[in-house]
């Protein structure tokens, strides 16, 4: 059946949302509003919805609700998933939900004369990264076929972001706190879910720096905690040797002379 005319969806209120909550928003759902507006227009019109288009949005919204930071962007967009379970329930659609994480506390909103205050802080002193400061360059032609397209996936836009956020190290721009953590946080999940030593030593060496380049400028961004040290990949150890089927090496000639 159709969803009925006088079912009406919340309209989230991103006016209430932190900066850091958008860009969350942007970066795990890139294509939220086309598809939760394609699947509110299929319940309207009685029109067929899979498993699998429902998952499709279902599963980021509900990683959303534990991941944004304020009460107003937790609230809309549990509201949102709920009243999406609440429509497919409705029109007698037969699809596995998945279990309502815990509803989070209604945000307390200022009245309509109210403005709210925040006080002013001290614009930090920042110093441009010296030039002698090299990042590393990431050789990813070792990397496990997987790790590069789970970083496609979950970072699509990794190499525009990392350029950016060198050039404002380099060049002693002020970087706010959210615009360093959409940056961070992203390279330390990709380090978390890479298969290959590659990847997670070449993300591993590129957080570091990073980490490194905003201590030496004097910024006073909240870091995360650095993540454990990956393992060192193995380029020629013996053991890679003897599962490439490749004999030991002889020794460099003493009088072989680079």
């Amino acid at each position: 059946p159709l969803l009925p005319e006088d079912f009406t969806f919340t309209r989230p209120n991103r006016y209430t949302w932190l900066n850091s909550d958008i860009q969350m928003l942007k970066t795990n759902f890139p294509d939220y509003r086309e598809k939760i507006d394609r699947l509110k227009r299929r319940l309207r019109k009685g029109q067929e919805i899979t498993q699998e288009s429902f998952t499709a949005v279902e599963t980021p919204l509900r990683l959303l609700v534990d991941q944004l930071v304020s009460l107003g962007a937790k609230s809309d967009i549990y509201n949102l998933l709920n009243e999406l379970q609440q429509a497919l329930k409705i029109t007698g659609r037969n699809l596995v939900l998945q279990t309502l994480p815990e509803r989070p506390a209604s945000p307390e909103r200022p009245a309509f004369h109210e403005r709210p205050v925040f006080p002013k802080a001290p614009a930090p002193q920042v110093i441009p990264l010296p030039k002698d400061f090299i990042f590393s360059r990431m050789n990813r032609r070792n990397w496990a076929d997987s790790d590069i397209q789970m970083r496609d996936i979950i970072y699509p836009d990794f190499q525009r972001k990392i350029d950016r956020l060198k050039e404002s190290l380099r060049r002693g721009y002020e970087i706010k706190q959210e615009q360093f953590d959409v940056v961070y946080t992203p390279l330390k999940l990709l380090m978390d879910v890479s298969v290959s030593p590659q990847a997670q030593h070449a993300l591993y060496t590129l957080i570091q720096e990073l980490r490194q380049a905003i201590q030496m400028t004097g910024r006073g961004a909240l870091l995360q905690a650095l993540p454990a040290p990956p393992e060192r990949p193995a380029l020629l150890s013996p053991r890679l040797l003897e599962d490439q089927g490749i004999p030991d090496l002889p020794p460099l000639p003493q009088d072989f002379d680079f």
